[in-house]
């Protein structure tokens, strides 16, 4: 495959004005989308919706160290000699052992300091598209949402910490265990509250020199379901799924004549 980059900068608010949702909890919990991709659907089907998002990823799987595939990195990098390798676009999504994508994110970095987002119309952007934030601070915005749909709204500042149903102090890919060959631009939760049932996060960070902090040079936007990853009747259903098929397979197989 022939590797065309493209800076992410040429798609710089996709990933949060792909459609305008309101604050309903039906918008929001059963809608929401990073640049068009919705977690729920099967990981065989995400390769081509990414492709869609930005043609220029490379796509390469993330794996654990005994083997096992937990997800699909696509990635946009910059490499130039004696530079460090520059991560411009990545998308991540995450699945479970059924097969369902329980976790996506998307990275993305601008090079072209003429082409940082404005901090005021990235907020603004996000809470056109998600709605009125849980909680907000300078360089991050949370959703929030209960085992029933309702989202936690922050009373005041610092009402959030440890009242909200999805909040988890320190965010890790450590939960994944040891994943190699894949670098990950984005954190992934390390743990959940059974009191959580839908969360949107996005974090940013301003250019090197910004002393006013109004200009992003990097906006990150993730969401994820942890309902869909602990979803164990789902993961048996699948598995059972999958030993039937082979089981008819076999069957079928005893039946074949040699053709002599």
């Amino acid at each position: 495959m022939q590797k065309t980059y493209v800076l992410a900068s040429k798609f710089a608010l996709a990933a949060v004005c792909f459609a305008a949702h309101g604050a309903s909890y039906s918008a929001a919990y059963n809608e929401a989308d990073i640049s068009g991709y919705r977690i729920g659907a099967q990981m065989a089907l995400a390769k081509p919706a990414l492709q869609k998002i930005n043609p220029a990823y490379v796509f390469d799987e993330i794996k654990l160290s005994d083997g096992r595939v937990v997800g699909l990195s696509a990635v946009v990098k910059i490499v130039k000699q004696n530079m460090p390798t520059f991560y411009a676009d990545q998308f991540v999504v995450l699945q479970n052992e059924a097969g369902v994508v329980w976790y996506a994110g998307r990275t993305q970095q601008i090079a072209d300091k003429e082409k940082y987002v404005n901090m005021k119309t990235l907020r603004e952007s996000l809470e056109s598209k998600y709605g009125k934030s849980t909680h907000s601070e300078i360089m991050s915005m949370v959703w929030d949402y209960d085992a029933n749909g309702k989202q936690y709204m922050s009373v005041k500042l610092g009402d959030y910490y440890g009242v909200s149903p999805c909040h988890t102090d320190g965010n890790s890919t450590d939960d994944l265990g040891d994943i190699t060959g894949t670098h990950l631009s984005m954190w992934v939760p390390r743990k959940f509250s059974e009191k959580c049932g839908f969360a949107v996060n996005s974090r940013m960070s301003t250019g090197v020199g910004d002393s006013t902090m109004s200009l992003v040079s990097t906006y990150t936007v993730t969401m994820v379901n942890p309902k869909l990853r602990y979803d164990m009747a789902a993961i048996k259903a699948a598995k059972d799924a999958i030993e039937k098929k082979k089981l008819i397979d076999q069957e079928a197989q005893r039946g074949n004549k040699p053709q002599l």
